[in-house]
Order: C-alpha cells, then structure tokens, then sequence
C-alpha cells in the first residue's frame, strides 16, 4: 500500500497535478486514505464473492425442510445485502467481521481508517442493518401471501 500510495503521488506531482503545493502533506495524507479504503473494500470484496450460500453444514439429525429454509434464508441475506449501497455493505461487513473481543478496537481503527467519529459509523451501520432487516421482512411478507 505504501508503494502504491507514493506511485501515485509521484505521477500527481509529475502529471503537474498538484495545484497547491505547500499542501503536499495533506495531498500524500488523502491518496494513503484513498488507497487504504481501495484496499479493505478490494479485501471485502474477494471474502464476500467466497461465501457460498451451502457454507453451513446441517448435521444429519435435521430434517431437510429446515435445512432448505436455512439455504433460502441465506439466499435472501445475500440478496438483500446486494442491493444495499456498496460502500454501506462493506462497512457493514468490516464492522461485523471480527470475533467479540477485538470488535471494539477493529471498530476504532475502521472509523479512523473512513475518517468517521466512532459513533457516526455506529449510526450508518445502525441504518444500514435497519434497511436490511426491513427489505427481509418484506420479502418475508411477500412469501407468505404467495402462499396464502
């Protein structure tokens, strides 16, 4: 990242795209940001696109109407999260993505990394989960007068 990051200050500066140049600090501090964000969403994305929907094992003592609402639920978390905003999905998912005891301080070091107040992540991920869950209950609503 630091490589990339200079590269592309170096071909700024060259490219003479610099307009004030005793802000260069601020200029090399924004593509890092820039490149950093590039990075986690790259990362968010491959661990997303390898998630497949029979990832969860069903042990054999359940029956198999519960094992296909199991993989239909799955279906439509991932569907519903597709239709949420990129950037709001991967805040999500890195939000959510560590195990309870690191939670805190990855959460901390995420709200740095987008330039976000701690609780102003809280709130979009709040919304963000908010949207989620109302676009489920409707298609949960929908199933349900389809089979009526």
């Amino acid at each position: 990242m630091i490589q990339e990051t200079f590269m592309r200050v170096l071909s700024a500066i060259r490219g003479g795209q610099i307009r004030q140049p005793d802000r260069l600090g601020a200029f090399v501090n924004s593509v890092s940001k820039n490149v950093l964000i590039e990075h986690q969403r790259s990362y968010l994305r491959d661990q997303h696109q390898n998630i497949a929907l029979d990832s969860v094992d069903v042990p054999d003592g359940e029956d198999l109407e519960g094992k296909m609402l199991q993989e239909e639920r799955q279906k439509a978390v991932h569907e519903v999260l597709n239709k949420v905003s990129a950037r709001d999905r991967e805040i999500l998912l890195m939000y959510y993505s560590h195990e309870h005891k690191q939670a805190l301080e990855e959460r901390q070091k995420l709200a740095r990394d987008l330039g976000l107040p701690l609780q102003h992540l809280r709130v979009l991920v709040q919304r963000t989960r908010q949207q989620v869950v109302k676009a489920l209950e409707m298609r949960e609503s929908i199933r349900q007068k389809e089979k009526a």
